[in-house]
């Protein structure tokens, strides 16, 4: 579901190619609205489902035939409501089923009650291993997510370099995010760092590259733009693949998947967080804490004013910019690169966990409430389109 370019269908097409890599035959399904230009980028065999409240057990029906018909040995969701038909799938064919919850917030409601459990935050793992609903999950923690990112589109880099007129002494900071209420706050701190950077006489300004979602949002950040902080690319030719412009940047400011990338670069990172003024360097003091939250907004540093001092200091000083650069080349190595966690998935693959009975009837109450979400999605793209009407 959704625009079919997030984190998440990014993290299934690097784990998937990281497997066909090492000699693994990857088929990736893909059902939703529409077609993800992410997953049919890949170089694994696609086949996409596209899905309505009416059509679910059609779709659920092909699902089952075309998984029959490639025979594999693990059926690996994505997300929650791939999951629903991957579960059934595999109850039919006599498979075993996967789930890895991608990121956001440790879930407050409903969550599948799979047998086997992959994430990828810390947070997350603390959340189910301690929750009594999930002790009979096999739940694993492997945070590697993402390739090295080699392509770049060096022309429109260029352009961008030009447009933003920065001399040589100067820093280019590049967030990619879009453009909604739930960045916004993260917005603002890198206005209010380019700002103290500039009273110190650093010559700085910060690219930001993203699909607007939020016209109101958009507005609000014209202020910004127009006092040079930000340089503002919404242009599909920029926000379809915006990781091929990480090389643009002196200090990329990121979150979750997009810390991995700009790591497999050697760029320094930093995170928007919860509570400090400015987004904070990705360093071995403050490694622990992004870590925890997923490099999310949600991280909270209890010495928030010593962990911006840090930042400054970093940024300040182009010796300090380097060593943050090693450190995240080094963070890419060790916890990052999903190549080097194919043997932890194949773990997880080799392992048999029986399903419980409540596992049994949670499937059934799963794919009802899947089908009633893609109604109520159904119903929120009637209810737009006879507004724009």
């Amino acid at each position: 579901m959704g625009h079919g370019k997030g984190g998440h269908f990014r993290s299934l097409v690097s784990t998937a190619e990281a497997m066909q890599h090492c000699n693994h035959t990857v088929n990736i399904f893909s059902i939703g609205f529409a077609k993800s230009p992410v997953i049919n980028s890949s170089s694994c065999s696609v086949k996409n489902f596209l899905i309505s409240f009416f059509n679910i057990p059609f779709i659920l029906f092909k699902v089952v035939y075309n998984a029959k018909k490639v025979n594999p040995d693990i059926l690996h969701a994505f997300d929650d409501p791939s999951f629903a038909f991957a579960r059934i799938a595999a109850l039919i064919l006599k498979k075993k089923a996967i789930l890895t919850k991608c990121g956001g917030p440790s879930p407050s409601g409903y969550f599948p009650l799979a047998p086997q459990l992959t994430l990828f935050s810390q947070e997350d793992f603390s959340f189910f291993t301690r929750t009594p609903r999930f002790h009979h999950t096999d739940i694993h923690l492997i945070s590697a997510r993402t390739r090295p990112i080699s392509e770049q589109k060096q022309d429109l880099i260029e352009e961008i370099r030009q447009q933003c007129n920065l001399k040589k002494d100067s820093i280019l900071f590049l967030r990619i995010a879009r453009l909604n209420k739930k960045y916004f706050p993260g917005f603002q701190q890198i206005a209010h760092l380019i700002q103290t950077l500039r009273a110190q006489g650093i010559k700085c300004c910060c690219v930001l590259i993203g699909v607007i979602e939020d016209t109101v949002i958009r507005e609000m950040l014209t202020q910004y733009e127009q006092e040079g902080i930000f340089q503002i690319y919404t242009d599909e030719e920029y926000t379809e693949q915006g990781s091929q412009f990480l090389s643009l940047a002196d200090c990329v400011i990121a979150s979750g998947r997009g810390v991995m990338e700009a790591s497999s670069l050697g760029r320094p990172v930093m995170c928007p967080t919860n509570n400090t003024e400015f987004p904070v360097m990705m360093l071995p003091d403050t490694f622990g804490t992004l870590f925890m939250y997923n490099f999310s907004e949600r991280a909270t540093f209890a010495n928030k004013n010593e962990v911006d001092s840090q930042s400054i200091k970093t940024l300040s000083n182009e010796i300090e910019r380097n060593k943050a650069s090693n450190y995240s080349k080094t963070m890419f190595a060790q916890h990052f690169n999903v190549d080097k966690a194919v043997s932890k998935y194949e773990k997880v693959y080799d392992s048999t966990i029986n399903q419980t009975k409540a596992m049994y009837m949670d499937t059934l109450f799963h794919i009802v409430r899947v089908h009633l979400l893609y109604g109520k999605q159904m119903i929120k793209k009637v209810l737009i389109f006879f507004k724009v009407m």
